[in-house]
């Protein structure tokens, strides 16, 4: 409030908190309490939780950002026409903002400021301790973040967001100015995924821009697509070849990234030991690794798998009950729109941990989700 940084991940109140609660109060006291339950195995699976964690404060904390999650999502899935209304005018402004911040911060060579630090953009340039970065031809440069805590976060929201808009291609393609805007949209969010520099998105990017070209023209047209789309993988690997060891791929422009992911999870598996049953507590992770922080040599920062995470935090219990719920969503979804986006948010999060972590994209996952 005082203008000071703050990590995303600290038991922080924000003012989305507040808005939150004044939305709650105001449902309730106009008798709309039916979307506000929540299940009494997700109730009983947060209190034994709370009651196994060595910091409770932190897990109530985190249990109630859940809270928060589920009442918006729930109200969400109430009004799915709205929503998606409403998004067809939110999601080109968006991306229109966010692109444009992109590049601005790479050719900069860092955050920009001003109203976007407010938005949520962080302060970095190419010597700030722990920046993002990339390297072409042995010119570094910054990753694009755009509002967003890290290059990662940002790339897989849009590539989410890509894959929503694409699927309700429809609403959009009826007219000319919306095939313009449309298409704009798609562009944009291809520049903040290239400029971002996650390589797991940029794979799952060129795997879903060959899936769309396999809507246009005949079989001739499709196997140049594919070949298009080899010859781009190629390229590539061959870049990053020249600059890292392609070993390291998918791991991290860090040379130490797959060291390090490997050490994180096997904290997390030190965790589940410590309480297989009923986890460490949720938002627990950084108290518990601090113990261990001289063999992690000092990586402060969750596993960058959101099933070792959920895994270690909730134990087999919260295993259990997150996979009877998505089981149950998955029962009563028809077509194919709610694969793509669960195939996204699964590979990506085998490499990190911002679905569960950082609130943009719990939030996205969330609301896509509720209105397929």
């Amino acid at each position: 409030m005082a203008g000071i940084p703050v990590d995303y991940l600290s038991p922080t109140l924000y003012i989305l908190d507040v808005v939150w609660l004044v939305w709650l109060v105001a449902r309730v006291a106009g008798g709309e309490t039916q979307q506000l339950k929540v299940s009494k195995w997700w109730v009983l699976l947060a209190l034994v939780n709370i009651l196994a964690a060595q910091n409770k404060w932190a897990a109530v904390e985190g249990w109630g950002r859940w809270l928060e999650w589920w009442t918006v999502v729930s109200a969400v899935a109430g009004q799915k026409d709205y929503i998606k209304q409403k998004l067809l005018t939110i999601i080109p402004l968006w991306i229109l903002v966010e692109a444009g911040l992109s590049l601005a911060q790479v050719v900069g060579g860092g955050s920009v400021g001003g109203v976007f630090w407010l938005m949520g953009e962080r302060r970095f340039s190419l010597n700030s301790i722990g920046a993002a970065l990339w390297s072409v031809e042995g010119a570094e440069w910054v990753r694009a973040a755009g509002t967003f805590s890290h290059p990662n976060s940002v790339a897989g929201f849009t590539i989410l967001v890509a894959a929503w808009w694409w699927t309700v291609k429809s609403s959009w393609g009826k007219t000319r100015i919306g095939r313009a805007v449309g298409w704009a949209t798609m562009l944009g969010s291809g520049m903040i995924i290239v400029l971002a520099a996650s390589r797991t998105v940029w794979l799952l990017a060129v795997a879903g821009a060959l899936l769309i070209g396999r809507q246009f023209g005949g079989w001739r047209q499709k196997v140049g697509m594919g070949l298009v789309g080899a010859g781009l993988v190629v390229v590539l690997l061959g870049v990053i070849g020249r600059e890292y060891r392609l070993s390291n791929f998918v791991t991290g422009w860090d040379g130490e990234g797959a060291q390090k992911r490997m050490v994180l999870l096997a904290q997390a598996g030190e965790m589940v030991k410590t309480n297989p049953l009923l986890g460490v507590g949720l938002n627990n992770w950084f108290n518990q690794q601090a113990k261990g922080e001289v063999r992690s040599g000092g990586w402060r920062q969750p596993v960058h798998n959101v099933v070792a995470l959920w895994w270690a935090q909730t134990g087999l219990l919260g295993m259990v009950v997150a996979g009877a719920s998505a089981w149950i969503w998955m029962k009563n979804r028809r077509g194919w729109a709610w694969v793509v986006a669960l195939g996204i948010i699964g590979l990506t999060g085998m490499v990190d941990h911002y679905w569960l972590t950082l609130p943009q994209n719990r939030w996205l996952w969330g609301v896509i989700l509720a209105i397929m």
